[in-house]
């Protein structure tokens, strides 16, 4: 299972480094389904992996899942954009 275990992080450090860009602009609006179902999944990811024995996996796999719970309660989202008024 090491090799198993090495490719999950491996993978799931490619997809943190992706969100990091995200984290950091200060203008990245991202609607609220998106980062809720994704944190809700990679929270997921890392229970499974933990009852399959995949320790690290299942820690970088909550890293993602806790990157991804900040941006749905601390980023600014499209939600939040006031529309202009059609009157």
């Amino acid at each position: 299972m090491v090799l198993a275990d090495v490719v999950f992080v491996s993978l799931t450090t490619v997809q943190i480094v992706a969100l990091i860009p995200t984290l950091r602009d200060t203008e990245s609006r991202i609607p609220r389904l998106t980062s809720g179902t994704a944190a809700f999944v990679w929270f997921a990811y890392s229970l499974t992996y933990l009852t399959m024995g995949l320790v690290f996996a299942a820690v970088s796999g909550t890293v993602g899942a806790l990157m991804w719970a900040y941006i749905l309660l601390k980023k600014p989202t499209v939600d939040d954009i006031e529309l202009p008024s059609t009157d």
